[in-house]
């Protein structure tokens, strides 16, 4: 069989899942990138976490900084092949004239660590390896923290707020973590261990859409009643005038609808831009049960003599304050 041409040695990095050394012995260049993904054999063996493979490559000249490998090998590896790496002199971080650069563009080593559920040591070694560099951000201004907290990592939020990481940070439209959290996952275990350490809630980030607004969004029963219990204003608009039971009453989320109404309080008469209120949103999208309950919250709200025969309680907005007679 004649020698194939160097193009065709791509195939190295379809075949890292077989471990398979022939390309090797006939001088495979490894370090010819993928046309479709652009990444070299290395960072296809790195996100299949194959070490043998990857040790293999190396030794065989694979660039350990060509782009996106530290990267894969922080998201996906153990802490021995890390450490294994940077005895390679993989950089991490490179300090250049008082400019930090990363081994992908914008993304410091922090957040991709911040990925890597299965090794969190790898995380715990960063974290007093580059102790300078906890609080950088990404080029959409979140931390480390953001990352773990959408990724559900919980043992990576709770190193790096262990380590002193800014809990509050503010991403590039002035959202937090918690933010981050809530608009993707139901997941109760980390925004409560975000509130237990001193998240500010309540801040308007993109759209003017609170913590709040995301939780009721998604239906996160759990996380709106803690919210409620840290007393943020259960009314606040966004910037469509939505408040969190317009969101709950969107997305048809019941039991989300009553905790606003009857432990949040909220009121029920607010209108969108739309001049929707949330029963007629409930209404037009055929949400009865919810409709329902809410027409009869609006007429114990309305007509208190009637109700106070039943002995049923009521409230009302006394110059922004809630009253319950």
């Amino acid at each position: 069989m004649p020698m194939q041409s160097e193009a065709s040695w791509t195939p190295v990095s379809a075949s890292t899942s077989t471990r398979s050394m022939l390309l090797f012995d006939r001088n495979a260049n490894p370090n010819i990138y993928n046309i479709a993904s652009q990444n070299a054999p290395l960072v296809a063996a790195a996100a299949i976490n194959d070490e043998y493979l990857m040790r293999a490559l190396i030794k065989h000249g694979a660039d350990i900084n060509a782009p996106n490998t530290v990267a894969t090998i922080l998201q996906n590896c153990s802490l021995d092949m890390l450490r294994f790496i940077i005895r390679k002199n993989a950089i991490l971080a490179e300090i250049d004239e008082g400019d930090i650069q990363f081994p992908v563009r914008g993304i410091p080593p922090f957040h991709h660590a911040a990925f890597n559920k299965s090794n969190p040591d790898v995380l715990r070694f960063l974290i007093g390896y580059l102790p300078e560099a906890l609080n950088d951000t990404d080029t959409f201004g979140r931390n480390a923290l953001w990352i773990a907290a959408q990724q559900r990592n919980h043992d990576a939020v709770v190193d790096l707020v262990t380590a002193g990481i800014n809990i509050n940070q503010l991403d590039h439209v002035g959202e937090t973590p918690l933010h981050g959290c809530l608009q993707y996952i139901k997941d109760t275990e980390i925004p409560a261990f975000l509130l237990e350490n001193g998240i500010d809630v309540g801040i308007p980030g993109q759209s003017g859409m609170t913590e709040l607004h995301y939780a009721a969004e998604l239906g996160a029963e759990h996380v709106v009643e803690m919210l409620i219990e840290e007393e943020v204003h259960v009314d606040a608009q966004d910037a469509q005038n939505r408040t969190a039971l317009h969101w709950a009453v969107r997305g048809n989320h019941e039991r989300v609808v009553r905790l606003l109404v009857n432990h949040g309080w909220a009121y029920l008469n607010t209108r969108d831009v739309w001049n929707s209120t949330p029963m007629d949103i409930a209404k037009a999208r055929g949400y009865s049960e919810i409709w329902t309950y809410l027409s009869i919250k609006l007429q114990e709200f309305t007509m208190p003599s009637l109700f106070a025969l039943w002995n049923v309680k009521f409230m009302f907005k006394v110059g922004g304050f809630r009253v319950v007679v």
